[in-house]
């Protein structure tokens, strides 16, 4: 049922759901007759709880997104990203996280400051005192990183730490991209022409 089939009271009802608040449209419909409310003035109840409610939902979006140390300029990649901030001493901050987790290594090539963030990290990471889980996903076998990776030994090293109390799970079988992937052949008739 749509929204146009809807009366104002159960579009308010709802709105107040998204904002947590338990309004049944019966008990609004008594609240509006107690206190001499039209369907206008519910109506306008309904939007003003669905203006809250999205507002509510930008604030909570907002606030993961500064939290989550994501790049925040376009476009929103490790090119776009400002590694001076993290250089150094301040690499610290990025071995703080509960489980940090670094998705498609061997997507793109590492430049040497890139390499030595990533080794500085894992280093990090390891001598941490209590959990250190980190997650790595690829494509590609870990015995093949080291075209990625710009630099020199440091790469056994760095994956001696990594996979020193590691569990590896290979999946192997149809990947879940495309999954619902409608797919169509067209084939050309020739057509004869005199």
């Amino acid at each position: 049922m749509g929204n146009a089939a809807k009366s104002p009271y159960e579009l308010a009802s709802e709105a107040a759901a998204r904002l947590g608040i338990a309004l049944a449209a019966s008990e609004l419909a008594t609240l509006a007759s107690d206190h001499d409310m039209g369907d206008a003035e519910v109506g306008a109840l309904a939007v003003t709880f669905d203006y809250l409610a999205e507002k509510r939902r930008r604030a909570s979006i907002e606030t993961l997104l500064r939290l989550s140390r994501l790049p925040r300029r376009e476009p929103k990649t490790f090119d776009g990203f400002d590694f001076s901030r993290i250089q150094g001493r301040d690499a610290s901050a990025l071995a703080k996280p509960t489980c940090p987790i670094v998705d498609e290594v061997g997507r793109c090539t590492f430049d040497r400051a890139c390499t030595d963030l990533f080794f500085d990290v894992i280093g990090r990471r390891y001598e941490k005192d209590g959990p250190n889980t980190m997650i790595l996903t690829s494509n590609v076998a870990p015995s093949a990183w080291d075209e990625f990776f710009t630099g020199d030994d440091s790469l056994l090293c760095a994956l001696d730490r990594v996979f020193d109390k590691a569990s590896v799970f290979m999946m192997r079988g149809p990947g879940y991209r495309g999954r619902g992937l409608d797919t169509y052949s067209v084939e050309a008739v020739p057509q004869a022409t005199r």
